[in-house]
């Protein structure tokens, strides 16, 4: 066929030069070279002519090609890091990975690399941020918990570990920092002491008392309270009396709906639902959005409103989109005490519910049987019904 063809060495071909002095740093780092394996990455990472030199690619093999040196790229920017702060350049990674764990939220590696940089030049409370950041993001966008390597720079930096904090020249490199970048899956199970979206089980927060921690604790509704006959007694708060009997009521045997335990009197008819995840106690950030999102809510009881305020949030994945959802709700609960619904779409990870299949959860929510009426436009008109004075 008619055309050109550039007949050119391996070296003359960027992309070719990369590959090679990647796989030659990677094999002086594991012989213990290092200062030859930091000369070699940098070297190779030099070759990169800006952060968007492969955009803009529409055939299909050069968006396949494109997609594996962006990943090659990012694990030589990563043992670089390493090597670095094996080194004890801990001061100087501190802002390469503060951009890199930015840019690429989902990665655990360079998470806890840059927690390692934090801790070792006298920066722990912001080490814990970054996990608390991370945690949040891979639990709000994924419905994953850290991997176990990460969670365990967490623990280290925790209890000032010394084997993680000593950053002296040919220190090993911590285990948490020999896994490879993003999130495995992990379905269930908790850490940092917050529950998962996923199991629904909770876990003891590492105390906070000394006040190192950024972010604050919520207070008032958000506050979460013991209950149940196994817990403790507790003074109940003034605006949540145990419930009783009407007091315009003549005296007499007790209310069949009710049943005493101890000094206690609880109701047994159905409670309005509350769905919504935990908050994250020590969120910090987004005061606008939040601000915009609580008062947008807050529309909701202008007497003369016939419709429910919708708030959107968009944003790219890892972001925070959920938590800062479930943040609001959390903060305007008490305008909806008829129950608050919360419905994971599940768009972003797997197969999306189909309307039917999430009107049936919402339902179901709500005390009703979905199974009574058949088809969508049943099922909507039944939620209508469940909603209508709410």
């Amino acid at each position: 066929a008619p055309g050109y063809v550039a007949d050119l060495a391996p070296d003359q071909v960027d992309a070719r030069r990369f590959e090679r002095l990647l796989s030659a740093g990677r094999r002086a780092a594991d012989a213990g070279r290092d200062t030859e394996a930091l000369d070699l990455l940098t070297e190779a990472l030099a070759l990169w002519r800006g952060q968007d030199a492969l955009e803009g690619v529409t055939q299909s093999f050069a968006r396949i090609e494109a997609a594996r040196l962006k990943e090659l790229r990012l694990v030589a920017q990563e043992q670089l890091f390493a090597l670095r702060l094996k080194a004890g350049h801990d001061g100087e990674v501190v802002a390469p990975l503060l951009s890199h764990v930015a840019a690429h939220p989902l990665r655990e590696r360079p998470r806890a690399q840059l927690m390692t940089a934090l801790l070792r030049i006298g920066r722990a409370p912001d080490a814990l941020r970054v996990y608390q950041e991370g945690r949040d993001i891979l639990r709000a966008d994924l419905g994953l918990d850290p991997g176990p390597e990460l969670h365990a720079v967490h623990l280290a930096v925790l209890r000032n570990d010394p084997a993680l904090a000593a950053g002296h020249p040919g220190t090993a490199e911590a285990p948490a920092l020999r896994t490879s970048g993003g999130a495995s899956s992990r379905m269930s199970g908790t850490s940092g002491g917050t529950s998962s979206r996923m199991s629904g089980t909770s876990g003891g927060a590492p105390s906070r008392t000394s006040g190192r921690m950024p972010g604050r604790a919520p207070t008032g509704p958000q506050a979460p309270l013991p209950t149940g006959p196994d817990s403790p007694a507790a003074p109940a708060p003034p605006a949540a009396p145990a419930p009783s009997r009407d007091p315009a009521a003549p005296p007499g045997p007790a209310d069949p709906d009710t049943s005493t335990a101890g000094d206690r009197t609880t109701a047994t008819r159905p409670r309005p639902p509350s769905h919504l995840p935990p908050d994250v106690a020590d969120f910090v950030g987004r005061t606008h959005q939040i601000a915009w999102v609580t008062a947008l809510l807050d529309r909701a009881r202008d007497p003369g409103r016939t419709a429910a305020p919708v708030a959107v949030i968009s944003g790219r994945p890892g972001m925070g989109k959920t938590a800062l959802a479930v943040h609001a709700a959390h903060r305007a609960a008490h305008l909806f005490p008829d129950g608050r619904l919360f419905l994971d779409l599940r768009a972003s990870d797997t197969t999306p519910l189909t309307t039917a299949d999430a009107l049936a959860r919402l339902l179901r929510a709500l005390g009703v049987d979905p199974e009574t009426v058949s088809g969508t436009d049943d099922l909507i008109g039944l939620y209508r019904t469940q909603l209508a004075g709410r």
